[in-house]
């Protein structure tokens, strides 16, 4: 008689979302191999997965032109099914920052203005990807009151190019201190008669 070899399937196979790399490599879970018989040693390889496409997305087919395979010394007991599962997965905007500023500490003059110096560099464009920083941006302290190390907010900067929607922008925060303003006293003259 003869003994034909079990049928095996995986399951269990989940894509994971990633944030966007410039790359359409993509992460598949291992997922489970169903039907070995206890005590076989049988595994599964994971073959490489790749999104359809690299950009920003969700709902992004995920798939593989390789197939499992089955390893292990009791493997040429089994065969393997292919799994069928439709994967999909989003992939999320890569956030750049700004980098090369210093908030400036200022003496104290009512008001929330702030200024920070230096040259203004975006930070964290992949590769060779053209991504250009723009804006006018607008510095302000959370207080005009003194004090030290006070937060520098800053709006305005906006990001363009071929690749910017795959992209957000963190909006520099820096910190500074407002020191107190000095006053002076004066005296005005005041003529009286003489009163002896």
């Amino acid at each position: 008689a003869a003994i034909s070899s079990k049928e095996l399937t995986v399951t269990g196979l989940t894509a994971t979302n990633k944030a966007y790399d410039g790359t359409t490599e993509a992460t598949v879970s291992a997922g489970e191999l169903q039907g070995v018989i206890t005590g076989d040693a049988v595994s599964t390889s994971s073959p490489s997965y790749a999104f359809a496409s690299a950009d920003v997305g969700t709902g992004i087919a995920v798939s593989s032109t390789e197939s499992y395979s089955l390893t292990g010394s009791a493997a040429g007991n089994y065969t393997l099914s292919q799994p069928s599962v439709a994967l999909t997965a989003a992939i999320s905007s890569k956030e750049l920052t700004v980098t090369g500023l210093t908030a400036t500490n200022k003496v104290y003059d009512g008001t929330t203005e702030g200024f920070k110096t230096g040259i203004a560099t975006l930070s964290g464009v992949e590769g060779s990807e053209v991504v250009s920083l723009s804006g006018v941006p607008v510095h302000r302290f959370i207080s005009s009151n003194t004090g030290t190390d006070i937060t520098v907010n800053t709006t305005g900067y906006s990001i363009s190019g071929v690749t910017a929607e795959n992209y957000s922008l963190t909006q520099p925060i820096h910190s500074a201190h407002i020191t107190p303003k000095g006053l002076t006293i004066t005296a005005d003259a005041i003529t009286k008669a003489k009163d002896d």
